[in-house]
């Protein structure tokens, strides 16, 4: 028996030789079809397809099981009475949605649906009856669709590799059976539609074998009675093997075998960027990297190339790792074909120094000014090339070239003294006042406590805060009320792009905003605001406030999984992490660990960061990492301190000096951080271009701040 690693390597050596004989083996498998009784239709394209699948079931009923190819000659919208019987479909065709994309709510939801048809039952009840009225569609329809999972050539047999037992059901019951599939199926022998059989349940179900495996050859036929032969005695009467081009040929014209040598098992959708924000949709009808390709050399429609966001994950999920990015460079179509231009665009500059090297920090400000860049999974990506010369992204983004000495002059009319903590007025320890907020709130509850009464003072309309529960992504949120912002109180330990709702507020008529960020996220509004030409397309005169956050770094996607399997996936409470470790409380307890597990989860672009306490924000708030009572509370502008005199006066915070022997804790914390960044930079290794700092600036930090 191969291990994993060599049955991958034994597909791929297979599937080299059966390609470049792909005109012999194709040959002999129509004769062989045709010879075990197959009807065998060759459709150039799509459309040909549908319609012969349209004349063979004509105004008759007719189920189906899910097939990529199926669905790539879109047969939902030719055929007017189709049976779901894969079961995420079926539930989506109850719940009244397009059944070609299944159902992609959750158990509970899924649940609702099926206790509205079926009444009000335990799961695992539902699910038998689910089973049964599948099973009784298949029963009463007389004609069936499947996909196939390979065509043997030396037999004219059908492969089926299958998890519910559906394809198998609908290739025996149905009296017309109708196979739908691309050429790319033909393979040589029985024992290389085995591979293809083990090779998807080791990569997809992590087994040995599927749940179900089947050969079809031909027409039911039985010669048990009396020797004579009769057809359609337990099984279809007639056999039609639809045979698909599509662009097929054209992509092994260009070699390009890549086409062939994809099972369609679909891991590379599960970190795809293009598939991600495109819900669904990239590459339709056919979703993923080889739909897009198909419909290309089917139709010339290179739109679905053209969404692919270079990433690269595909490759690396793939286990053939086939790079689609790089399948359509050698297509001729190439991302870098799609987005060169004479001058250095905007997108361009974004796409080759922040996203390519993975500096994109997600603080979602050209998520939100650009409807050609979408976040998927803590990072951006473009989904269309752009062919703006001048573009925004590039401008207001926080790894975008910077001049810290100039963003100075331009926000507080003055160079800085001290290069640990920025320009500054006071530095306090502060509190709410209000309970709810102090005890809602990560420590001391200032940050909602400012937000509170900026709103109720007229000051701000609304304010673009992070929202999520302990132990899940975060996610962005415009906050109206008192109650909005009980229900946003807390730190969150990853990125969430929280500027993406920015332009879209201030398209809604919110004209106050206060933005509350973490420190890169307020470099982000005010590149924006400090703009020279004051675009117009931006909402640069929206922002009134600006509240920043301190944030050493954030921890990506995978540390919520980590979290779960640490607290034995209890229900978490709260979040914390002073310096000392990690303090996690859950339903049940509470768990620490020191800081070194975690330290793995950090984000690589945030060892880049050189602005940990928001220097650039009207004022910053952070822990004291010395009482839990107090936050740390650091006023910069005339607008901050205005905002916080007020606060205060009329008893919303209370506030006291910060402790003489903190500061330089505080600041050499800082000093720490914008030291290694720069040790980095002079050592040589690769770094964010944003980071244009000129001598002085450079020199007050390696010698101590001042």
């Amino acid at each position: 028996m191969l291990n994993s690693s060599e049955l991958v390597e034994t597909y791929r050596e297979r599937y080299d030789e059966m390609w470049r004989e792909f005109g012999r083996l194709e040959k002999l498998a129509v004769n062989r079809l045709k010879e075990k009784g197959c009807c065998v239709h060759i459709a150039d394209g799509a459309t040909e397809a549908a319609s012969i699948v349209q004349g063979i079931v004509g105004a008759e009923s007719v189920v189906k099981s899910h097939s990529a190819t199926v669905t790539e000659i879109n047969i939902n919208t030719v055929l007017s009475d189709i049976r779901e019987t894969e079961i995420s479909e079926y539930i989506a065709q109850l719940e009244g949605n397009n059944a070609i994309s299944g159902f992609r709510g959750d158990v509970a939801a899924a649940s609702q649906i099926l206790n509205e048809r079926y009444g009000s039952l335990p799961i695992k009840d539902l699910s038998i009856l689910v089973r049964q009225d599948i099973r009784r569609i298949m029963t009463n329809c007389r004609c069936g669709i499947t996909g196939i999972n390979a065509i043997v050539a030396e037999t004219g047999s059908l492969f089926f590799f299958e998890t519910q037992g559906n394809v198998r059901g609908i290739a025996n019951l149905a009296d017309v059976h109708i196979a739908v599939a691309g050429i790319d199926k033909i393979v040589e022998t029985t024992d290389d539609a085995l591979l293809v059989g083990r090779f998807l349940a080791d990569q997809c179900l992590h087994k040995s074998v599927g749940n179900y495996l089947s050969f079809n050859t031909g027409p039911s036929q039985t010669g048990d009675v009396e020797g004579v032969l009769v057809k359609g005695m337990h099984g279809p009467r007639e056999v039609h093997v639809v045979l698909l081009d599509n662009g097929r040929r054209k992509a092994l014209r260009r070699r390009l075998p890549e086409v062939f040598a994809c099972m369609d098992c679909r891991l590379c959708l599960n970190d795809c960027h293009a598939f991600a924000t495109s819900k669904g949709r990239y590459g339709s009808p056919r979703i993923g990297g080889k739909g897009a390709l198909l419909a290309y050399f089917a139709t010339g429609d290179s739109s679905g190339m053209e969404e692919c966001s270079n990433c690269g994950n595909c490759a690396r999920t793939c286990p053939l790792g086939i790079s689609w990015p790089d399948v359509f460079e050698r297509a001729g179509q190439s991302k870098k074909e799609w987005i060169s231009m004479e001058h250095e665009q905007s997108s361009k500059r974004l796409q080759q120094e922040v996203m390519t090297p993975g500096w994109c920090t997600s603080c979602g400000m050209c998520v939100g000014i650009c409807p050609y860049i979408k976040n998927y999974k803590e990072s951006s990506a473009f989904i269309h090339q752009c062919q703006l010369d001048e573009g925004n992204c590039y401008a207001v983004c926080p790894r975008g070239e910077t001049a810290w000495s100039q963003m100075d002059q331009k926000i507080f009319g003055r160079s800085r003294e001290d290069h640990a903590l920025g320009n500054f007025e006071n530095l306090y320890f502060a509190r709410a006042t209000d309970k709810m907020f102090a005890e809602k709130g990560q420590y001391a509850g200032v940050t909602s406590a400012l937000l509170g009464y900026a709103i109720n003072k007229g000051q701000i309309d609304g304010a673009i805060v992070t929202d999520g529960k302990p132990g899940k992504l975060p996610e962005p949120k415009l906050a109206r009320t008192r109650g909005d912002l009980l229900a946003a109180a807390g730190s969150k330990y990853s990125a969430a792009p929280t500027l993406s709702l920015l332009n879209q507020a201030a398209k809604e008529g919110f004209n106050r905003l206060a933005v509350v960020g973490r420190p890169c996220q307020v470099l982000a509004v005010k590149k924006m605001q400090s703009l020279t030409d004051k675009r117009e397309e931006l909402p640069v005169e929206k922002v009134a406030l600006t509240i920043g956050l301190f944030c050493f770094w954030s921890l990506t996607a995978d540390f919520y999984q980590f979290l779960l399997q640490k607290t034995n996936n209890e229900e978490i409470q709260s979040l914390d992490i002073p310096v000392d470790g990690m303090v996690v409380k859950t339903n049940k307890g509470e768990y620490k660990w020191p800081i070194d597990e975690i330290r793995s989860f950090i984000r690589p672009t945030c060892e880049q960061c050189f602005d940990p306490t928001s220097e650039f924000a009207d004022v910053s708030v952070g822990a004291t990492e010395f009482d839990n009572n107090w936050n740390t509370l650091i006023v910069r502008t005339d607008r901050g301190k205005e905002l916080v005199k007020n606060a205060v006066s009329e008893g919303v915070l209370e506030v006291k000096e910060y402790p003489h022997d903190r500061i330089p804790l505080l600041r050499q914390a800082v000093l720490n951080k914008k030291q290694r960044v720069l040790k980095q930079t002079s050592g040589g290794d690769s770094v964010p271009s944003y980071l244009m700092l000129n001598e002085a600036y450079r020199k007050g930090v390696l010698e101590g701040g001042n």
